[in-house]
Order: C-alpha cells, then structure tokens, then sequence
C-alpha cells in the first residue's frame, strides 16, 4: 500500500501523543511521514484512553468512540485514518468484548463498528487501517473485567477488522522488541508500556513495512 502524498490521521493513546519520547519528530508517525513522503500527518492521541468507552469514562479526554462524535475537520480530508489502540482497553478497562454486530460504544467490537462507520460516513473512499496492540509487560495477565489476555485484544480486533472490511496490521506479533527483556526494555521500552525514541524508531519501521505489505 502506497501513502506517499496521502494525508494520514492517526487516533490512538499515550504511545501516538508521544509519552515517552524527547522530541516530537522521534514519535512514530511523524518518522512514518519523513519514510514515506506522505503530504499531511495528524496526530490524535490522548493519553489513557481506550477505543471503548468505560463506566468510569474520563470525560476530559473520552474513549476514541466518543471522540468520534467530534473529530476535526481535518479527519474529513483524510486519505488513510489509523486506528491505533487497544492497550488500555485491556489494562484499564472495563468494557466487554461484546457480539462481533455489537452497536454498544460500551463493548469493544461495538466501538470498533461505530468508529468504522462514522469514518465511513465522513470520506466514503478513506482507507482505514487497525493497528493491534504492541506487547507490553504483564501482557499475560488477565483483564479483571473480561479475563482476557492482551494476545486475546488482539485476535478481537483482527476479527473486527475483517467484518468491517478494514486493513490490520498484527503489531503484537511482529519483531519489535521483548518488554520481558531487561536489556530490550532499556533499550527500547523502559517502562515496560510506552517506546523510547529508539523503540518510536523501530515501531515505525515497523508500521511502514507492514503497510508496505498490504495490498
């Protein structure tokens, strides 16, 4: 898939607003744009958000389906949106998987079809991309609301994607880097949850040769 001269939009969480990094430039989408010759990126990342929306919603920032009710006009222009969360759904949150025709923002296969559908509605040739989760310390544990793995959010939102007709990219099982390991996690991921500039690095070698895969 080609985004040379396309105007992205990134929605995402803390990693896509930059929490980690030293200088803008570094976070992942803005090296993605320099590789790739893309006219336009916008970043829509807010930290601590999820794509469902929780009972204990934080109002100030809003779960990505409630900030679909009020994307800026720019989103509207886009060529390719990146959907690109799921991290916290599973560390924070407390929404349920739900049917996979879910309408409920509460439900994740329900904020998904929203967010597809609202997308759609505003540029009906938009090309949207899912991207999973990357792996993060303690992805073995169980959520304590739906007792699922973070490996189990993944395989979710590949299948959501697939219904909704929409591209993903498995960034979980990609070789990035291991937050188990001592020396990779300070190299790349210090905190075990949010890229360094080096892991920023190779998260957007990373996307760019998974995009550049994609038909």
């Amino acid at each position: 898939m080609e985004l040379r001269g396309k105007n992205l939009v990134f929605l995402g969480d803390s990693i896509t607003e930059g929490t980690g990094v030293t200088v803008d430039e570094n976070i992942y989408l803005n090296r993605l744009q320099k590789m790739t010759g893309a006219a336009s990126v916008l970043n829509l990342g807010i930290g601590g958000t999820s794509i469902a929306r929780n009972k204990a919603e934080n109002w100030r920032t809003g779960s990505f389906v409630v900030r679909a009710q009020n994307f800026p006009e720019a989103v509207w222009h886009a060529d390719v949106t990146f959907i690109f969360g799921g991290t916290n759904d599973y560390g924070i949150g407390d929404a349920q998987f739900g049917a996979g025709d879910s309408s409920s923002p509460f439900e994740i296969n329900g904020a998904v079809n929203i967010l597809v559908r609202t997308l759609r509605g505003m540029k009906e040739d938009m090309e949207i991309i899912l991207l999973s989760p990357i792996r993060r310390m303690g992805e073995n544990e169980q959520n304590k609301f739906t007792k699922q793995t973070l490996k189990e959010y993944v395989v979710l939102l590949r299948d959501a994607a697939a219904r909704n007709n929409v591209r993903f990219c498995d960034l979980f099982h990609a070789e990035m880097f291991d937050p188990e390991d001592a020396e990779q996690r300070r190299q790349y991921i210090p905190d075990g949850l949010h890229p360094n500039d080096n892991g920023h690095r190779i998260l957007a070698d990373t996307i760019f040769r998974l995009v550049s895969e994609l038909p």
